[in-house]
């Protein structure tokens, strides 16, 4: 059924009021009278085609005023005024919101200045020797399987960034970095698929993997030292050789770094040792082939590597005239690698790092970070920490990075596969957790060799005869390198590292286990303070806050870290035997000390101090015992 609707002027054959007239299908029609709801049925009403017609009458509607009639209103005196005073009233309201907006801006608190720091600047870099941290296949070596068992481990004690000592194919019977392949893994720590594996699971929740790069040398048993001691094709080229007459006429002081080949009748330079040959870094062949090796592994997704031995740049070697073996060859190529690290920084948190360690001494240290056009490691990690065992060297160690690398970003380290471990040179918890709090909270990166964090010592090795090695041999230089790499102490016995007799046994009589076990009425032991300033040094102010000596003698070392808008931090350390006292409110001006809060002790067993009170500064001295550190944190 159709319905038509239309609407007509009233006229005097209609109704009065408003009509809706309807016709049905049967030929009759209604009609309705809006006003007083009657309907009127009309017979006979439907159309040819049988549509109904639905007529729906009004009165005349009303359709607007004439232009003659606005302008009338338009130019009355009272819409005029009107006009102008709705238009002020805009502009005034206008005008106000924006000076409100902009005493807001003004007035308001701003956002704190935040660094943009890379995840290498955050977090603790945990380094590991693959081989002496967990064995998950029984043949008492660890692997990258153990590596993943302990992950949960690693996450209790807020590590997320693991430095993977060498990995690849090599020969251990020189010290471990006896490169063969650069792309291979070597078969007893597993496979490259495990690798990836590790990689991907990290990256997926904000973590990095670390390996080593070995840069400079290979092994005599490397497919391209075979290839080149024999004149092979362009590999002939991809070491350093010089004729024998030469180098026969040295003197003994510069001899002692080549070394005879018999098969090319030609001495090699070996800064490291004899069966380490250095590579020819200025050759551009060698340059592309390690390049390509950096590309390899940065594609699988590895977070950075360290560069090892850059400290041996330091020796310089001249030959015939010219220098064959100096630095600045080596930052060259370290400036091409750094290219390569930045094209693969595609992500926040996905930035490539180059790093190397040393001591530093000099300001030709510096030179490693390259130019303002051309940068090359992201940082070093200092290693003159490492070396100290003593309140004073301690101090001088600070000191001198403080000195040399004023500008630039560095590590701090205590030990590592190739340094003593720092519970063998301090011998007390309480020393080594004083040496922690301040390695943790200088400014820089911090680093732990596995191990340390429990205080762990150096092994005593009982009759090695691994990797040919003999401990008989008191002139082998490789030797005292196994003390710093002795299988993890995860119980008191080397069960839980492996179910079979290890690789290599030694005699620890610190654990994981012993530790994890602390509860506030034992001793506080390393452990339990190494996880606790790993936390407190993700505070802002430790990240990136300016560092401010304080108070500062032989023995003692005060430094306050500050970052605008966030809590301030006072760190106390007592180096020394002896107890000290000191009056902070003759030595800080830049915050108040009326609230100081403890936040980190590494004697709660002293009573004076707890961990959450809160002491005025100004009134109160504050008494450290012999190697005691107290960590006092101020509101913003």
């Amino acid at each position: 059924m159709t319905i038509e609707a239309s609407l007509e002027g009233q006229t005097e054959n209609q109704p009065k009021q408003d009509t809706i007239v309807c016709m049905t299908d049967t030929g009759a029609t209604t009609e309705t009278d809006l006003d007083d709801s009657k309907t009127k049925f009309i017979a006979n009403g439907a159309n040819d085609d049988g549509a109904v017609n639905v007529l729906i009458k009004s009165p005349e509607e009303f359709g607007g005023l004439s232009k003659e009639e606005l302008m009338k209103f338009a130019n009355d005196p009272f819409w005029i005024r009107a006009r102008l005073i709705l238009f002020i009233i805009f502009w005034i309201g206008w005008v106000l919101m924006l000076v409100v907006a902009i005493v807001i801006i003004v007035l308001a608190p701003r956002c704190p200045y935040r660094p943009d720091l890379k995840w290498y600047q955050k977090d603790l870099i945990y380094e590991i020797s693959p081989r002496s941290f967990s064995d998950s296949n029984h043949d008492g070596v660890g692997d990258l399987e153990g590596i993943r068992k302990k992950e949960g481990y690693l996450e209790s004690i807020h590590v997320k960034t693991l430095w993977l000592h060498n990995i690849f194919q090599s020969k251990y019977n020189d010290s471990g970095y006896g490169i063969l392949n650069h792309t291979v893994i070597n078969p007893m720590y597993g496979t490259e698929a495990d690798l990836l594996s590790t990689i991907k699971r990290f990256r997926k929740t904000g973590r990095h993997i670390i390996l080593d790069f070995i840069l400079l040398n290979t092994h005599t048993d490397h497919a391209w030292f075979v290839q080149s001691r024999q004149k092979k094709g362009k590999m002939s080229d991809y070491y350093i050789w010089a004729d024998k007459n030469l180098v026969n006429n040295l003197p003994p002081s510069e001899k002692d770094v080549w070394y005879l080949d018999s098969k090319r009748d030609q001495y090699y330079l070996a800064v490291t040792d004899e069966n380490l040959p250095n590579l020819n870094i200025q050759n551009e062949e060698v340059r592309k082939e390690l390049k390509y090796y950096l590309r390899f592994w940065f594609d699988r997704g590895v977070g950075g590597f360290h560069i090892n031995d850059l400290e041996t740049t330091f020796k310089e070697i001249s030959f015939n005239g010219s220098l064959v073996f100096e630095r600045r060859q080596v930052i060259d190529l370290l400036k091409e690698l750094r290219v390569i690290a930045d094209e693969f920084s595609d992500k926040p948190g996905r930035e490539r790092l180059l790093f190397g360690t040393m001591p530093v001494n000099s300001n030709e240290t510096v030179e490693f970070y390259g130019d303002e056009t051309e940068k090359a490691l992201h940082f070093i990690g200092v290693t003159n920490l490492a070396e100290s065992n003593s309140p004073a060297s301690i101090q001088d160690a600070i000191n001198s990075t403080s000195q040399y690398l004023q500008s630039y970003w560095n590590g701090w380290i205590l030990s590592s596969n190739k340094l003593s471990r720092p519970m063998s040179r301090l011998h007390s918890f309480d020393y080594l957790k004083s040496l922690l709090t301040l390695q943790m909270l200088l400014p820089g990166t911090a680093f732990c060799h596995y191990g340390d964090e429990i205080g762990m010592r150096d092994a005593n090795l009982l009759n090695i005869t691994t990797d040919g090695l003999n401990s008989d041999q008191p002139t082998n230089k490789y030797i005292k390198y196994y003390q710093y790499r002795a299988p993890m102490s995860w119980s008191s016995s080397n069960e839980e590292f492996s179910d079979v007799t290890p690789w290599l046994i030694s005699l620890n009589n610190n654990s994981v286990a012993a530790q994890t076990a602390y509860n506030n009425k034992d001793l506080y032991p390393p452990l339990k303070a190494f996880s606790d300033l790993n936390l407190l040094r993700s505070n802002f102010s430790f990240q990136w806050g300016k560092f401010v000596r304080s108070f500062t003698n032989k023995n003692i070392i005060s430094f306050l870290r500050m970052a605008k808008g966030f809590p301030s931090f006072l760190v106390v350390v007592n180096l020394g035997s002896h107890k000290h006292t000191i009056h902070f409110s003759s030595f800080i001006e830049d915050v108040s000390l009326d609230n100081a809060e403890v936040v980190y002790h590494s004697i709660p067993e002293q009573p004076k101090f707890k961990v959450g009170m809160t002491i005025n500064l100004n009134t109160a001295p504050v008494s450290l015992h012999k190697h005691e550190a107290i960590v006092f944190k101020f509101a913003k």
